[in-house]
Parts: structure tokens; sequence; C-alpha cells
């Protein structure tokens, strides 16, 4: 089935295990999702819903789809300023390293003659020149800032769906829109807090037994049904795709709101959005349609285009990704549907 991701990489573990803390300090990446682990695999990591692996022992890696949780781990220390106020108060002792050492200089002057404090003289007021150029240049730390925390006590992040989709949770998927945008702001916020480089966001899993109830959907069934179990429906499975492209495209409107300086996050960041097929009723992957967006490894010459690639797998797609941020691997995933970059992307 569908399963609509964001990326900014037999399994069958406990819940508690996916469901570990960050450390409120950079990590490698974040994962994050919304309706994860619906159906069969009930909350655990499974094969149908895997979207990310350690790189170094290439173990799975599950998201964390509690919003309360990931709001206290990463932004619940943070009061109103308390960032804005230590990232000054650093950029303070970094540019006035002269004013912590005054004293020191002071007590070695008075034991010199008057030829070594001349000396010493110039070479303080060369590191005095350097600390005022350092003090010319922009601070950017109000860009990180805590996000406001949003009621979610209505939404279930764990709901008991049934292996065949009879038992849904129509009630606490209601609210799925607000959750979203809440886990969209949190990632967008880590990244410009620099507490990750990477981030992933997935709005659900393969199985997708979850309900759209704000779409008004004919017979309001679950996204799985839509697409297999109740028949290939091409009018609701179009709306469901129109209104995650209105998600994706919140995304980065708020990448493109955190002003550095003369550009934006956006700027500095590659969207990788997609799914993992392309035609739910046969499953098939091939004519998958990706999207990238951001500046981040691109240049301007290169952006608004649509490229059609005829008989190449995305895992090129994705070996270009990696070399944009210079990493020089020349494969990504495996070798039968890996030949190297993919031309024409930079």
């Amino acid at each position: 089935m569908q399963a609509f991701g964001q990326t900014i990489a037999g399994f069958q573990e406990p819940r508690a295990q996916s469901e570990r803390l960050y450390s409120n300090q950079k990590k490698k990446s974040i994962q994050l999702a919304i309706r994860w682990a619906t159906g069969k695999s009930h909350g655990s990591l499974h094969p149908i819903n895997c979207a990310n692996f350690d790189a170094d022992n290439n173990s799975p890696i599950g998201p964390l789809v509690d919003p309360q949780t990931v709001w206290k781990d990463l932004f619940g220390s943070i009061g109103a300023g308390t960032a804005d106020a230590k990232a000054a108060a650093a950029l303070k002792r970094q540019q006035s390293i002269l004013d912590f050492v005054d004293k020191r200089y002071d007590a070695l002057s008075q034991r010199l003659g008057a030829a070594d404090k001349l000396r010493l003289q110039e070479h303080l007021s060369k590191i005095r020149e350097l600390e005022k150029g350092l003090m010319a240049l922009p601070s950017t730390s109000s860009v990180c800032t805590q996000v406001p925390n949003v009621a979610t006590s209505d939404y279930n992040p764990h709901p008991a769906y049934s292996d065949d989709g009879k038992v849904m949770d129509t009630a606490t998927d209601k609210a799925i829109p607000k959750v979203g945008k809440f886990m969209t702001d949190m990632m967008v916020m880590a990244l410009a807090c620099n507490l990750a480089p990477v981030g992933t966001l997935q709005w659900s899993d393969t199985e997708a037994k979850h309900t759209f109830p704000w779409l008004s959907l004919a017979e309001n069934q679950h996204y799985h049904f839509y697409q297999h179990d109740g028949g290939f429906r091409a009018t609701e499975c179009q709306q469901i795709a129109t209104w995650y492209s209105q998600q994706h495209l919140y995304l980065l409107q708020q990448l493109d709101a955190v002003v550095i300086g003369d550009h934006t996050l956006l700027d500095e960041t590659v969207v990788f959005i997609g799914s993992e097929l392309q035609e739910p009723p046969t499953h098939k992957k091939n004519n998958m349609p990706f999207l990238l967006a951001g500046g981040g490894g691109l240049n301007t010459g290169t952006t608004g285009r649509w490229l059609k690639k005829t008989g190449e797998s995305h895992n090129n797609l994705l070996v270009s990704i990696l070399n944009m941020f210079g990493d020089t691997r020349t494969t990504f995933g495996s070798q039968g549907y890996s030949t190297g970059p993919m031309t024409g992307i930079v």
C-alpha cells in the first residue's frame, strides 16, 4: 500500500525499543511518524513499516509516534528565550576572550620590561581587532525557538487497529491533521536548532488502516480499503494524495520561514518526498513520482524541472542525494537496483 513520507534511510521489535527518547543532544538523525504500524505489525517494527536503518550496523530504526514524547524531549526543557540567552552567552564568551582573562594579562604586564610590555600590548590589540570583527557578524541564534506544545489528548498514537481493517479508530484519527503539523513543526525546529542534520517524517505505513474523517470520503473507510481491499477507488485515492501533497507544501513553507541571514533553512536543505509504490491495486513500483525540493546541494540552474528516467531505480537518486552532502559512495541498497548516481540531478 502507499505510505507517504518526507526525508530531509524478518524484524519484530517491541514498541518500547522504537519509542526510545532523544537526549537533547545532537544526533545523527530524527525519525518521526504519524500513523504507523497500524495493522498486522500491531505497533511493532516490521519490514512492512520500516523506513530507516542504521548505517553502521544496518539495524532498523523505529520512529517516534507520540507527539508529547517528542516535544518533551526536544523542547520541554527550553523556556521562552532560554535558547537565545544560552546562545548569546556562548557567543559573548567566544567574542570577549580578553575580558575573561584581562586580570591575568595585567599581572603578567607588571613583571615585564618596557619593550616586552609594548609587544604584549600590540598582541592584545591584534586580538581585540579580531574580536570586533566577530562581534560584527550577525547572530542567528533567534532561529532556534521553542515549539509551542499542542494539546493531543484527543489523539491515540498507538491505536488498536485489526488485521483485516474492520476495527478502526476514527475518533482519534480526526486529530491526524493537527498532530501532523505539530510533528512537522518540531522536525523543522530540530533542524533549525541543529539538533540533527537529517529528519524523516512518515505519514503512514504500508498497511494504512487509518481513516480520514476530515475528508468526508465515501464509506468513511481506511486508506487500505480505497487502495486495495475495497477495489481500487481512484477518486478517493486522489483526494488523499492531494491532501498529503498539501502537508508536504506546509513542510516546505515552514522550512522557508526560518530566515538565516540572507537565506532560509529551505535554501540549506534537500527535501525528498515520495512513497513506496506507484500503483496501489497491483503494487507496481515503476513510474514512481518523487519530489526534490530545497537548495542544499542543488543550484538554481537545476531546479524547477520535471525529469523522466526510464528503467532506472530510485536507488540511484538516493546515491545522488548522498553525493550532494559529501558522501562518496556509488551504490545504495540492493546492488541489483543501484548502478551509481543518477545523472542530471545536480
